[in-house]
């Protein structure tokens, strides 16, 4: 006997789906049997995720009843992708009675850099732009461990990673970075520095099995929950809001 998961996430700048079929038992083995990526712009994610599903079940032969659960990434990360992603998870979820894994979009960055390296142990950074002279980070020392995600100010984030979380005392720090900071001049210091990988968001080769791995991990973890306590992770305002707050502190 097998489950079958259907899993996304649209928190990027590009999307990614992957059909999973996994070996029920105690252990938490899959078969990542269809995997794409959904090249489309942000505002077109909705269409292109929709279809993407059409296309993987048409591949497969699956039929919406026979999933056993849906797998989405909640971020942090683009606010239109995370609530397209997650609606339409929720929407198939309710529709179908089936429950909702939810995968945090950085720990599905992490968990793809560490498999693609082979890097169980030593620090790993995770550091996408969040707009307005920020960025969403993920901080761990070694895979399974505790991490932090947060959203900070790239001008403040050296100091943080080295008095609030002490990443300086690690003996090696890796590096996972969208492309677009790279070579940000607030960036580019702290990857000097970093005795480990520096590695772009684009070089990592496969993150729909990062995806099938993460969904595997809380399916027979039997951390699913119910569609509508699947919840986005934003780490800050968006700016619309931001905006509104600024105009009624003028007021």
């Amino acid at each position: 006997m097998s489950s079958r998961i259907l899993g996304w996430d649209t928190s990027f700048r590009r999307g990614f789906l992957v059909a999973a079929e996994m070996a029920d038992g105690q252990s938490p083995s899959h078969s990542v049997i269809h995997a794409q990526i959904l090249e489309v712009d942000q505002r077109q994610h909705s269409e292109g995720l929709l279809l993407g599903i059409s296309r993987a079940l048409e591949e497969l032969r699956w039929k919406l009843p026979e999933l056993s659960a849906i797998a989405v990434g909640i971020g942090p990360g683009s606010f239109t992708g995370i609530r397209i992603g997650l609606t339409t998870a929720r929407t198939l979820g309710q529709m179908l009675g089936i429950p909702i894994l939810v995968i945090s979009s950085l720990e599905l960055l992490e968990n793809a850099y560490r498999h693609q390296h082979d890097a169980d142990s030593g620090a790993v950074v995770v550091c996408t732009e969040a707009c307005m002279g920020e960025v969403y980070c993920r901080v761990s020392l070694a895979a399974d461990e505790n991490a932090h995600e947060f959203v900070i100010k790239i001008a403040q984030l050296g100091d943080y990673l080295k008095q609030e979380l002490k990443l300086s005392q690690a003996k090696t720090v890796n590096w996972v970075v969208s492309e677009a900071l790279l070579a940000h001049s607030g960036i580019q210091p702290l990857l000097e520095e970093s005795r480990g990988d520096r590695i772009g968001v684009g070089q990592l080769k496969n993150i729909p099995a990062a995806l099938a791995r993460l969904a595997g991990r809380e399916f027979f973890n039997n951390k699913a929950v119910a569609p509508l306590e699947a919840h986005p992770v934003y780490l800050r305002a968006s700016d619309a809001e931001l905006k509104l707050r600024a105009r009624t502190a003028a007021l």
